[in-house]
C-alpha cells in the first residue's frame, strides 16, 4: 500500500462480499482482517476481490506493509530518526551552516511519500541543505506532543537556516513553499 487511505479500496471490496463482516484496517502494521462465514465465501473470493483493486494478498499476520519509500543518494546528508515516536532534540539535529528541512512524517501517510520523494531531487541538487526525517508512528507519540501542538496535518516540516533559526513551518503537502523556503527556484 501507498498509505493508509488505500484501505479503504480494500476494506470496501471485503466488505461487499456475502457472509463477511467485522472488517477492521490496522494502519500501524498495514493489515486488513475480518471474519468471514466459510460457508458464503471461501479465501479465493476474497483473494479475488483484493487483487481486483490492484493489490497482493497475503494471508498471514505480519505480513502487511506499506510501499517503500524513495531511497537518498548515498552522499546525502540525510537522517532518518526512528525511536517509536519519542521525544527528539532537534538542535542537535541541526546542522551548522546548511539549511536543514526535519520532516516529521509516518509510514501510513500518503502526502508523507509524495514529499519525500520531491525531497529525493532537492537533495540530490542542493548538498548545502540536510534532511532529517523524524517518524511519528502515530499522533499519540511523544514527539507529536513535544514538537507538532497544533498540527493537524502531515507531512509537518520546518525548516532551518544555516545559523539554526526557523525560516518556515509547513503542514501538509506543499512542495513549491518547501522549495521557496529554501530559495530555491520554482517551476
Amino acid at each position: 500500500m501507498d498509505c493508509h487511505s488505500c484501505a479503504g479500496e480494500i476494506l470496501g471490496a471485503i466488505s461487499k462480499l456475502e457472509g463477511v463482516y467485522k472488517v477492521q484496517f490496522h494502519k500501524l502494521s498495514a493489515e486488513v482482517r475480518f471474519r468471514y462465514d466459510p460457508g458464503l465465501v471461501d479465501s479465493k473470493m476474497i483473494t479475488s476481490a483484493v487483487e481486483d483493486k490492484g493489490f497482493t494478498v497475503f494471508a498471514e499476520a505480519g505480513k502487511g506493509s506499506y510501499k517503500a519509500y524513495p531511497e537518498y543518494p548515498p552522499e546525502s546528508d540525510v537522517v532518518v530518526i526512528e525511536r517509536e515516536g519519542a521525544e527528539v532534540d532537534i538542535a542537535a539535529l541541526l546542522v551548522k551552516g546548511k539549511y536543514t528541512i526535519v520532516d516529521f512524517f509516518a509510514d501510513w501517510c500518503g502526502p508523507c511519500r509524495k514529499l519525500g520523494e520531491s525531497l529525493v531531487g532537492i537533495i540530490r541538487d542542493n548538498p548545502n541543505i540536510a534532511l532529517r526525517k523524524i517518524d511519528i508512528v502515530d499522533w499519540d507519540r511523544p514527539v507529536v506532543q513535544q514538537h507538532m501542538d497544533g498540527v493537524a496535518r502531515l507531512p509537518y516540516v520546518v525548516i532551518y537556516d544555516p545559523d539554526g533559526v526557523v525560516v518556515e513551518k509547513i503542514s501538509g503537502l506543499d512542495v513549491l513553499r518547501v522549495k521557496r523556503a529554501l530559495g530555491l527556484a520554482v517551476e
